[in-house]
């Protein structure tokens, strides 16, 4: 059934004579004395609101859906859905959160000091659904990070040893310009006696990451036998990697390989 929420004008009035403003004013905002003198009682937004609120009424408006979200972090965390703290979850275990369908913001944020924060726009849209974050491994990143800079800090200072006790502990947290940095120092013996056979390790791992400079320096070792048996084939590969990335100097290498007919 239609509800009724048409507008009779009021006896007297001119609607050629009256502005539109002030037949319009009269329409939406204007408390009547009776319903009769306006063919309806109350204003024209009272009732559109009462209209409105018996359609959503007679589920002709249905509410928002609600899901599921289970949620499991690496690292005791608060949740937040839309700015909202939501949720404490505790490391490994899972929290189920009721939601309505749609696409929300998501923030993660450690418990222990509040520095490791994950935040990522999230869409449910099946009944049930799953969300994992790596707050462990975003806490890596951050302390492979300071590290890496405590490290550069003493590099140029030339502490060498210091130098290398930071980027260690970077290069462990997986931080590949810690690892790259490293193979730099075993190389020429800064802060460390030379090893070309660690060098080649820690450039390994930095070039396995897709570091640029790490996959150069690695395919100059290859090229010239330093720690590794002497492989053109191999050298022009980690050459290509580099050149792939922009490096500035890994075209000119691998030029220089094929102009001696060695690729």
């Amino acid at each position: 059934m239609t509800e009724d929420i048409s507008y009779s004008p009021r006896p007297g009035m001119d609607t050629k004579r009256d502005s539109f403003g002030e037949i319009l004013s009269h329409m939406l905002f204007d408390e009547p004395d009776t319903g009769e003198e306006w063919g309806f009682s109350g204003t024209l937004v009272d009732r559109l609101k009462k209209f409105f609120a018996k359609k959503t009424a007679t589920g002709s408006a249905p509410p928002p859906e609600t899901c599921i979200l289970n949620i499991c972090s690496s690292l005791d965390c608060t949740v937040f859905v839309g700015g909202v703290q939501r949720a404490e979850a505790r490391a490994g275990e899972t929290v189920r959160l009721s939601l309505h369908r749609g696409t929300f913001a998501l923030a993660f944020v450690s418990t222990e000091d509040g520095r490791d924060r994950h935040e990522c726009k999230y869409t449910l849209s099946a009944p049930e659904e799953s969300f994992s974050v790596d707050l462990d491994g975003i806490r890596q990143k951050r302390l492979g990070a300071e590290w890496y800079r405590e490290g550069e800090k003493c590099y140029s200072s030339q502490d060498y040893p210091g130098a290398i006790g930071w980027y260690r502990k970077a290069a462990g947290e997986g931080h590949a310009g810690a690892q790259f940095e490293l193979g730099g120092m075993y190389r020429y013996g800064c802060g460390v006696q030379r090893d070309y056979f660690r060098a080649v390790e820690w450039y390994r791992r930095a070039a396995e990451q897709g570091h640029a400079g790490a996959q150069f320096d690695l395919g100059g070792m290859y090229e010239m036998g330093c720690g590794v048996p002497q492989n053109y084939s191999q050298a022009a590969d980690w050459y290509r990697r580099a050149a792939a990335r922009r490096h500035e100097g890994a075209e000119k290498n691998l030029a220089r390989l094929r102009a001696k007919g060695y690729i």
